[in-house]
């Protein structure tokens, strides 16, 4: 049975992996209007419209939480917190994202074993990993900004 639990785990991490590493790439949000965020990621859990200057579309799914803050000239920050059964699984992840931004021009530099800042001119990303004890699952958050 126990094998079985495993080999389900390895299945999992290698079918969803390529889906999770799709919607980590919040560099590639910034500068989107709400309608293509809307376009691509579906409908909002919630959206906060009363400021102009700062819209805010929220996503929730059972294992990931996004946020988007726009203004007229488009996102200008996006955050991801995707929650992993494993730290290799998480590993992984961030390791698939650094080598796309890598081969889309950005610099990334690590600033520790849990923490990297990946970066271009015009945007700046921070990807962290944490165990988070309540869960006893690997958050990965991203957090990517338009620079000025």
């Amino acid at each position: 049975m126990k094998t079985f639990i495993k080999l389900l785990a390895v299945l999992q991490l290698i079918f969803c992996l390529p889906i999770i590493a799709q919607e980590i790439n919040m560099h590639s949000f910034i500068g989107f209007s709400v309608k293509e965020i809307t376009a691509r990621m579906g409908k909002p859990a919630y959206q906060d419209n009363s400021n102009p200057s700062m819209i805010c579309t929220f996503y929730k799914t059972q294992d990931s939480r996004y946020a988007f803050v726009s203004n007229d000239k488009g996102v200008f920050q996006a955050e991801a917190c995707l929650s992993l059964e494993s730290k290799q699984g998480a590993e992984k992840l961030i390791s698939n994202l650094i080598r796309n931004c890598k081969e889309e021009g950005y610099t990334s530099d690590t600033l520790n074993t849990d923490s990297y800042c990946v970066h271009t001119v015009k945007v700046k990303m921070e990807v962290n990993t944490s165990l988070n004890k309540t869960t006893n699952k690997f958050d990965v958050r991203i957090k990517a900004t338009r620079r000025e």
